[in-house]
């Protein structure tokens, strides 16, 4: 009994797309980045907790963590509050680093990033977030 319970709370949980702590996202560069005044990475439809904050930090796969090619924050509506909360569309300003780790490491159309949840200065590997789409654009 306990094992069907448990596989329906999985198959649950998955139909959610719930996802905790870091993810690595690939991403097509837009064809006129070089020449663009800035990049920035889009999340679009991103759902946090509405009872806590977050800091994301994006980091080029197998980095150590530290240094980031930017970041965003989403405040926790208090700490009281229930369920989620759906922000449309956020950026992350992409920094010079980005830039340049791109031009040595990945000379291609496309290229990965892993974005990282924290929790003041801790990785929040456990804090549940999803997004439905990730792109780069240019400004």
């Amino acid at each position: 009994m306990k094992r069907g319970l448990f596989a329906i709370l999985l198959l649950l949980a998955a139909a959610w797309g719930q996802t905790k702590g870091p993810r690595t996202f690939d991403l097509s560069l837009p064809a006129n980045w070089r020449d663009a005044s800035a990049v920035v990475v889009v999340f679009k439809d991103l759902e946090v907790p509405a009872n806590r904050p977050v800091v994301f930090r994006l980091y080029a796969p197998g980095q150590n963590g530290e240094m980031s090619l930017g970041a965003f924050s989403v405040l926790g509506k208090s700490r009281d509050a229930k369920g989620e909360q759906h922000l449309e569309r956020t950026e992350a300003n992409i920094t010079g680093e980005f830039r340049r780790w791109v031009e040595t490491a990945k000379p291609d159309s496309r290229v990965s990033i892993v974005v990282k949840p924290f929790a003041g200065l801790r990785e929040a590997v456990d804090y549940p977030w999803t997004v439905k789409e990730v792109a780069l654009e240019t400004r």
